[in-house]
């Protein structure tokens, strides 16, 4: 009875490791990779079609934007009232939290919809 318990085991970790190891190998399959021996294989796809040089004319030099120029990033003022609704809740949160008896659950809630 002792030996039947010992091979069991011996069996129960046989197919523990076995499943480790699958578990390993589709994580590092590849994407679209299904693990399965019975999944079907399509043909490949076909290659995308190159478009042809000639047909890809170069742009004049003058209309290129000038490297020299990186865009400026927009001011404190700028990034703050860009979004409307934005302010419409920072507004309701702020005169909220200056009420007396304001539902603290609701500041959260609008604090939230900042996020």
């Amino acid at each position: 009875m002792a030996t039947e318990e010992s091979g069991n085991m011996q069996q129960m970790r046989k197919d523990a490791i076995r499943r480790t190891q699958e578990m390993y190998q589709r994580a590092k399959a590849p994407p679209g990779y299904s693990g399965s021996a019975f999944a079907k294989k399509g043909p490949p796809p076909p290659p995308a079609p190159k478009p042809p040089v000639a047909a890809q004319p170069k742009p004049p030099a003058a209309t290129q934007p000038k490297a020299d120029k990186a865009p400026q990033p927009p001011s404190f003022f700028q990034a703050l009232f860009a979004d409307g609704e934005r302010n419409l809740i920072l507004s309701i949160l702020l005169l909220l939290m200056q009420e007396e008896h304001s539902d603290p659950s609701l500041l959260f809630a609008l604090l939230y919809l900042l996020l």
